[in-house]
């Protein structure tokens, strides 16, 4: 991972993404597919043509964009049509992402810190369910990871790099188009690069050209979805906005009321003893902090101006900014006794807890 640190912290990563891999596959088939996960396959079905793919969307699954169908729609006509097989994809997509959160990590805190936010990411409830589920979930969840990686990337190197920022714009497109959530990674980047420049007067005129270009992409390839969706006054998941004022789905997120409540605290905590590190100093802490912020305003105030849409598996990305800023903030901690405590119960409340 990086070049200064010891093999033995190399290869505990890559023991970590194997477990985690292996975690995801175990009774990947133990229950039959519920309805949506039927809708996906019945509309990524490799004999149709592509109109009648995009038709069987529209009048089904009309909530969220074809990509993810079209995907699966492509990877069926190469593995085979069979229910058992669908659910391979989410499963690669899941494991690219346990990759994935390491090299994030190193972005923030360019230290061993990436060993302990990929061990709670290879353990994470959510993140195996929704591995194991054939809907768009575990796609959005990678390209979400990508994007931030990217931008994390050409924000630590300061100059433009021509190969990175059309990765950046890349997945940033392909991350918008997997769910329309996925914009509040994209505000969230805005709003961190106008902070830097206020507070720190660092300027980076590449990314308002991206950001400009990944804007005419995404209308370009989503206008009529993006014109389609606001068109609609409630969404069948409305009345789930009252569960968020439940722990913000930490429970959701974590398995468990307990574990759920924990890891807010613990990030409660976190934030209040970092906070001049965090607001102050001139790293990436801020940004993750703002992600996590944004996914919930952001989604409330469009339900208090036009209809409730905010679901916790809309922000699943939310787990990169949250898993990331308790490890890092962990090891920010000056106290080497408290640390050592909150880390040794930080994993085994987790592992014990997934192990339930």
């Amino acid at each position: 991972m990086l070049k200064y640190l010891n093999l033995n912290h190399n290869l505990l990563y890559f023991f970590l993404i194997i477990v985690g891999i292996f975690t995801i596959f175990y009774q990947i088939n133990f229950e039959d597919f519920w309805l949506d996960e039927m809708q996906s396959f019945w509309i990524a079905d490799p004999e149709l043509s592509w109109n009648e793919t995009i038709k069987r969307h529209k009048n089904s699954d009309y909530h969220n964009p074809v990509f993810f169908n079209l995907v699966l729609k492509y990877f069926l006509d190469i593995v085979g049509y069979n229910p058992e097989i669908a659910r391979y994809l989410p499963l690669i997509f899941g494991s690219i992402f346990l990759i994935i959160i390491g090299p994030i990590t190193i972005q923030v805190k360019k230290d061993k810190t990436f060993i302990l936010t990929t061990l709670l990411a290879c353990i994470s409830i959510y993140t195996i369910k929704y591995s194991q589920e054939v809907r768009p979930y575990s796609l959005l969840l990678l390209t979400s990871a990508l994007n931030i990686y990217f931008f994390l990337n050409l924000l630590n190197k300061v100059v433009n790099n021509n190969r990175n920022t059309i990765f950046f714009i890349f997945f940033s497109v392909i991350n918008y188009s997997t769910n329309p959530f996925s914009l509040i990674i994209f505000f969230s980047q805005i709003f961190f690069i106008l902070y830097k420049y206020l507070l720190f007067k660092e300027r980076y005129n590449f990314f308002y050209i991206s950001f400009l270009l990944i804007c005419v992409f995404y209308l370009l390839f989503n206008y009529n979805y993006i014109l389609f969706q606001i068109s609609f006054d409630n969404y069948e998941l409305s009345s789930d906005i009252m569960n968020v004022f439940d722990g913000l789905y930490f429970p959701r997120f974590f398995g468990s009321k307990i574990m759920g409540y924990f890891y807010l605290l613990l990030l409660l905590f976190l934030f209040i003893k970092n906070r001049k590190k965090i607001f102050l100093e001139n790293n990436n802490y801020l940004f993750l902090l703002i992600l996590i912020l944004f996914s919930y305003l952001i989604p409330l105030i469009y339900g208090i101006l036009k209809t409730p849409v905010l679901h916790d598996r809309y922000i699943i990305f939310i787990l990169i900014p949250i898993l990331i800023l308790i490890s890092c903030l962990l090891t920010e901690l000056k106290n080497l006794n408290l640390r050592r405590t909150l880390i040794s119960l930080l994993i085994l409340l987790t592992v014990g807890n997934h192990l339930i």
